[in-house]
């Protein structure tokens, strides 16, 4: 999982995430 924070010009926060679908699917399957 990345993740990243800014802020704007305007001065409005942004937070932005992604994450691997295969990564949580092998995940899944172990648990």
């Amino acid at each position: 999982m990345y993740a990243r924070g800014f802020y704007d010009l305007d001065g409005h926060g942004w937070q932005v995430m992604w994450m691997d679908p295969s990564v949580m699917s092998a995940q899944g399957a172990a648990s």
